[in-house]
Parts: C-alpha cells; structure tokens; sequence
C-alpha cells in the first residue's frame, strides 16, 4: 500500500510537471509565432479547421491529423485517408485561399494559410506540400513532388 500511494503521488508530479512545462513552451510560442485560427470559427479558416479537425463520420473526437488537400484548377478538398478507407471532409474554392507564408524553424513544420476574409489557419506540412500550397495560393497549379 506504501507504493502505491507513492507510485501515485509521483505520477501526479509527472503529469503537473508535463502540463506546466506545456503551459511555459505555449505561452513563449504564441507571442513568437502567433495564433493558430485567427477570425473566428464562422470565418474561412474555421470552417476549414472545423472541417479537419471533425474528422470522418465513424469517429466522435476532433483530434484528426490525418487529412489530405487535393486540389485541381477550382477548388480544393479535404479528405481523410484512414483505415476505413477515403473520406471527403469538404471543399472550398481555390479563390478562397488568398496566401500561404511558410514559416518552418527547428520545432515546427508551420504554414500559415490566409483566406480571402482575412482569416488565418496554421497548418503542418512538410517542405514540399508547404511549396505546393504557395503555388496554390498565387493561382498556380503546382507540379508533383518525387513520389506523388
């Protein structure tokens, strides 16, 4: 019973110790980078955000990190891509997303997507997707990375 109870009070310091360092590393970021979804949730961008963080039908959390952006000359689509198989989030047109601002440094792989509202969303992406999306946003539709 002694260990248990030790077992448990040191857990707890772990997880306080987790959630301040969290808290520390959040409150030196947003004001280095910026918030995530500016505009609102009735915005562009939140309806974007809403749109990936949902999900597919079968699941009841809004924690999805697993959506893919297709797009052709007039709109883009967000799917995911799961075990269960593809899965269409939503659409938007293309004139929609007025700018993407990469900004990638050691911690973080951040793209900022501006709509046409002036709403804004981060997203994470790779070099060549955030490179992509940049073409996107200029009205170009770019070319296919090696091993699209």
């Amino acid at each position: 019973m002694p260990l248990s109870v030790l077992l448990n009070l040191g857990g707890a310091a772990a997880e306080f110790l987790s959630a301040t360092l969290y808290a520390f590393f959040r409150a030196l970021v947003i004001p280095l980078r910026g918030r995530p979804l500016k505009g609102g949730w009735s915005s562009q961008a939140g309806q974007f955000v809403i749109s990936v963080r949902t999900g597919p039908s079968y699941t009841t959390g809004y924690d999805n990190e697993r959506t893919l952006m297709a797009f052709t000359d007039r709109r883009v689509l967000l799917v995911h891509d799961g075990a269960r198989g593809a899965e269409s989030l939503g659409e938007f047109g293309r004139e929609q997303l007025h700018q993407a601002e990469i900004r990638h440094w050691t911690f973080s792989n951040r793209v900022d997507l501006y709509f046409a509202d002036g709403s804004l969303a981060a997203v994470e992406v790779t070099t060549p997707q955030a490179e992509a999306l940049q073409a996107l946003s200029r009205g170009e539709l770019p070319a296919p990375w090696p091993g699209a």
